[in-house]
């Protein structure tokens, strides 16, 4: 019964092996070995048939097996040409059932995955596999990987996906072409990747309107996904015709209560905010604030971020308190809903923080700021760009304290992360960096004058010594 198991082994990845790999992917693993998979107490046995003869390794405590490197070569030898394509297929349909999970629930599991569907990303390539959970798994590891910012994987990933669609038939099914298209766009956009994400969504928007119409609300979203890439490199013309287009759509199609609607409200709303037309951006994030009270639970993430919105709007003009009062509102959400290590909150940190800041609170914003920064160290890959904004924050906070030294190695960190993925002529690069310089020259001056000082009182004192000693 024990050999039953072993052809699956030989394509995976050979360390930490998810045991539900085998009982979740029972369906797919043909006709002998899908009744051993399904029961626990025949796949016990033998599993417990494999450790005897050391063929395998079992860790209880994370529900995980190993398989020597050496054993796999040997199985995949000793298999035929067929039978290796039969159970490369299977190993691939096995991997995706364990994606099966959207909401990505099983956070923990999810580390345990990639690195076997990595491996059924190289064996699809290697055997030319192209059919449906192929596809699907390949989507669902780019998906988690864009979650958890990891997107070198997620881009590999989703590109994959994207020629596995075209190859799947010669003429895919469009909407399916511009989902795709979208999420790989995604990926970049997140990265600041903007000139790479343009084409991409231009092409989804096309698909939309020719496929679905102009009045789609799937057409709404592909306009307010490239009108995104346009306002995030400050192209506010470009961006604010296709805004408005989106919400046309939205209140047309879905109604003025929809929470898509709410959504498009508030980009607009952001839009006119970097425009400094506070007015109307006031007035649209009150309806999507209201919209989105009315349809979602008080919880949800688009209340916490309409708040978040107001609450920065009301910074903006100087209205403190309101501010202040919203801001704890969405805090206090975010800490109950979604956790103490989730971004989000600690965006909302870093928000409260520099309205402490902007009021030479300092004492309040310090925590604050602190607290952000741990989440995103805790969260984060150590380049990350909003790790450098936290260090930026909590820089500047020391910097305008006189605390140099506390101040100097934020700085740097901060620098050489947005240096490094921005480049050394972005804005932002040359912000930190014209900060940092006067950070340093201040330092510099600090010590001169130190040094002055202690140079002055230690030639007083030699001189009174002598006029002691005659």
């Amino acid at each position: 019964m024990h050999r039953l198991i072993l052809p699956l082994f030989a394509f995976l990845h050979p360390d930490a092996i998810p045991e539900e790999i085998i009982t979740e992917g029972a369906p797919d693993l043909g006709a002998i070995l899908r009744p051993v998979a399904a029961d626990p107490n025949k796949l016990n046995i033998a599993i417990a048939e494999l450790l005897k003869y050391s063929l395998v390794h079992r860790n209880a405590e994370t529900k995980t097996m190993s398989i020597h490197r050496l054993v796999q070569a040997v199985l995949k030898d000793e298999m035929k040409e067929d039978a290796q394509r039969r159970w490369v297929e299977r190993t691939v349909k096995a991997v995706n059932r364990v994606f099966q999970d959207s909401e990505f629930t099983r956070w923990q599991r999810y580390h345990l995955y990639i690195p076997q569907a990595q491996v059924c990303a190289t064996l699809m390539e290697q055997w030319d596999l192209v059919f449906s959970e192929a596809a699907e798994l390949l989507k669902q590891a780019g998906s988690y990987l864009q979650e958890i910012l990891e997107y070198p994987g997620a881009e590999t990933f989703l590109k994959q996906h994207l020629k596995m669609i075209y190859e799947q038939n010669r003429n895919p099914d469009p909407p399916r072409v511009a989902v795709s298209l979208g999420k790989l766009a995604g990926v970049y956009y997140e990265q600041g990747k903007y000139a790479q994400a343009e084409p991409l969504l231009k092409h989804a928007l096309a698909i939309r309107e020719k496929v679905l119409g102009p009045e789609h609300p799937d057409t709404a979203t592909s306009l307010n996904n490239l009108a995104g890439v346009y306002y995030e490199q400050g192209k506010y013309a470009q961006a604010e015709p296709l805004m408005k287009r989106a919400l046309a759509i939205q209140e047309k199609v879905l109604g003025p209560e929809h929470p898509h609607t709410a959504t498009g409200l508030s980009n607009l709303a952001a839009l006119y905010r970097a425009q400094g037309k506070l007015d109307d951006t006031e007035l649209l994030n009150k309806q999507s604030l209201t919209t989105r009270e009315q349809t979602l639970k008080t919880e949800h993430f688009d209340v916490i971020n309409s708040l978040n919105k107001q609450a920065s709007l009301y910074r903006d003009q100087g209205k403190y308190d309101e501010a202040e009062l919203l801001y704890q509102q969405a805090l206090e959400i975010s800490e109950r809903t979604l956790g103490s290590e989730h971004l989000e909150l600690a965006k909302i940190l870093s928000d409260l923080g520099g309205l402490y800041y902007e009021q030479d609170k300092y004492y309040q914003a310090e925590p604050l700021y602190r607290r952000a920064l741990t989440i995103c160290e805790r969260t984060l890959e150590p380049d990350d760009l909003f790790i450098a904004f936290c260090l930026n924050n909590l820089a500047a906070l020391y910097h305008a304290q006189g605390k140099y030294y506390q101040a100097e190695p934020l700085y740097r960190r901060a620098l050489a992360i947005r240096e490094q993925i921005l480049g050394s002529d972005h804005p932002d690069v040359v912000l930190v960096s014209e900060n940092y310089t006067d950070l340093l020259q201040e330092m510099k001056s600090k010590t001169q004058s130190v040094n002055s000082r202690s140079r002055t009182g230690t030639a007083r004192f030699k001189r009174n010594k002598k006029k002691r000693k005659r």
